[in-house]
């Protein structure tokens, strides 16, 4: 047998642990063993800082590549959010003669109990001097934030159940709303607790008309999906343009009702505009930017980009599109999208 390896055996380790008794085979072999072991360094303070520093390396190098990954699925919840809107304005479109889910924003009909019923329904006879304006986010959503109760008679307090658009994106939905057409209270769960979650924008993070000069819309530090109910606007550049110079014979509340009519006919005849570049829906932050006076304003979005917004086209597409700011004919229309009539011809009385 070969006794060779009994060599690695420290003489002084084996007087120590044995006294002199006769080793086994197997007895030797754990001794060299146990040698060894004793022989092996382990981890020195350097190279364990140093196998820290390169797991903080990676995790420094990993970390914004998952923040953008999500970053961009939000992105794409939001866009999947409006193609879902579009889809059913086109098909509320289909069964409305042509026209998309709009409508300007009526008197309520006489007080039933504490609170004024709802405005008048686009599809009942309309009456010039019920017209009170218009509102980008009548078209569809939930129900808005109490705020709104007081504001011009009621006009803009519309109940989700009665938005057009809501049967469209939510068929079988059942919408909270009192009896009698009347509103829903300032503090009642049916605003606050219920939820449609296809007219929330991931992104959404704050009121559009809370960052312009307008009137702050709903109490500071609320989104515009839960002051609105969507957090997605009905483009009505359109019809700021027929009441602007020189389509100023579009002005008063007949005039009002002319110019509304007169641009839904040419949405309905796609007349003078691309469907596939005519902007139906946006985000807030595309009608922060839009509104904008100066062209040089910077907007971040709720995704981090700068001046960029999701807006729903009339032809069925969602895109993701650079927005100019300015307030101006170049803010409206551009080579990405168009919110206006291009090249309409000025109508005459």
């Amino acid at each position: 047998m070969d006794c060779s390896w009994l060599g690695q055996v420290s003489p002084r380790k084996y007087d120590r642990e044995f006294s002199g008794e006769k080793l086994s085979t197997r007895d030797l072999r754990l001794l060299v063993r146990r040698d060894d072991d004793q022989s092996r360094p382990g981890f020195t303070l350097i190279e364990l800082l140093e196998v820290i520093a390169i797991i903080a390396l990676l995790v420094g190098l990993l970390l914004p590549a998952l923040a953008k990954s999500r970053t961009r699925a939000r992105l794409m919840v939001s866009m999947s959010n409006e193609r879902q809107i579009t889809a059913a304005a086109l098909m509320y479109r289909e069964d409305n003669k042509g026209n998309m889910p709009l409508t300007p924003s009526y008197k309520p009909f006489p007080t039933v109990g504490n609170y004024r019923p709802l405005p008048r329904p686009a599809d009942q006879t309309r009456r010039v001097s019920d017209i009170l304006g218009w509102s980008s986010f009548l078209y569809g959503g939930k129900n808005a934030h109490g705020y709104w109760l007081g504001v011009n008679q009621r006009a803009y307090d519309m109940n989700a159940k009665d938005r057009l658009l809501n049967p469209y994106v939510y068929p079988d939905l059942d919408f909270p709303a009192p009896p009698n057409g009347a509103a829903l209270g300032p503090n009642d769960s049916g605003r606050s607790e219920f939820k449609m979650d296809v007219f929330r924008d991931p992104g959404d993070k704050l009121v559009s008309r809370q960052h312009l000069t307008y009137p702050t819309d709903c109490t500071s530090g609320f989104t515009a999906y839960e002051c609105t109910g969507t957090s997605y606007q009905a483009n009505f550049k359109w019809l700021q343009q027929l009441r602007d110079p020189p389509f100023q014979a579009f002005t008063g509340n007949g005039p009002l009702m002319r110019a509304f009519d007169f641009g839904m006919l040419r949405m309905r005849k796609a007349d003078e505009y691309s469907p596939s570049k005519f902007v139906w829906l946006n985000d807030q932050f595309s009608d922060i930017v839009v509104n904008w006076s100066t062209a040089d304003h910077q907007e971040k979005n709720g995704f981090g980009d700068i001046n960029m917004g999701v807006l729903g086209f009339l032809d069925g597409h969602v895109g993701y599109v650079p927005i100019r700011s300015g307030n101006d004919a170049l803010s409206y229309s551009n080579e990405h999208y168009s919110m206006i009539f291009d090249g309409l011809p000025i109508p005459q009385e």
